[in-house]
């Protein structure tokens, strides 16, 4: 149990976000032991970056975030994650230009 009743709900809507994770093995990271019986594939998708690593510019709508999918895999008792960002245009831009591209949010 953590004591902290927020659970780094700011970290979801601020911030560079984690970076993409390809294939970790996260079975340690639970508290407890994962059901067997589960078997399948969770995929999670939402906002994953406020602001542009370096650039100093950020979104303050976290419904213009960059968009990320996290995908759980579950089987045999283990759970393997990854991540990645969408690769929109916006996102393409973005990375061109090293900052946070002109969209919808602002140009």
């Amino acid at each position: 149990c953590t004591k902290d009743p927020d659970l780094g709900f700011d970290l979801l809507v601020s911030g560079p976000g984690a970076g993409e994770i390809f294939k970790q093995d996260i079975s340690q990271s639970v508290i407890g032991s994962v059901p067997t019986r589960l078997d399948g594939i969770l995929i999670h998708n939402g906002g994953g970056r406020m602001e542009w690593p370096g650039s100093g510019r950020t979104l303050t709508n976290p419904g213009d975030a960059y968009g990320k999918l996290e995908v759980f895999t579950f089987k045999n008792g283990s759970i393997e994650y990854t991540s990645k960002f969408t690769r929109s245009q916006w996102w393409n831009n973005s990375v061109k230009a090293n900052d946070i591209a002109p969209s919808l949010a602002f140009s």
